[in-house]
């Protein structure tokens, strides 16, 4: 009876191992999808930001022209 009970806490202990350690894969499995995936999301975001930028850029330098256009029709209109 004694060396049964003792088979069947080491086969516990094994089966409670074995659960720990494929828990572990799982979840390091899981961290490395989130961490790819969050990765995506920043590639995605700096793009749109690139994009935000560069239309935000391009509309500063159309004021300036317009501002341009402005002062130098008002130049011509004194002179």
């Amino acid at each position: 009876m004694l060396i049964d009970m003792n088979l069947y806490l080491i086969g516990v202990i094994i089966v409670m191992l074995l659960g720990i350690v494929l828990g572990m894969r799982r979840i390091l499995s899981l961290e490395e999808k989130i961490t790819y995936i969050l990765g995506l999301i920043k590639d995605e975001e700096d793009s749109i930001d690139k994009k935000v930028y560069v239309s935000n850029k391009y509309k500063l330098r159309q004021n300036k022209i317009q501002k341009k256009k402005k002062l130098l029709s008002k130049i011509k209109k004194n002179s």
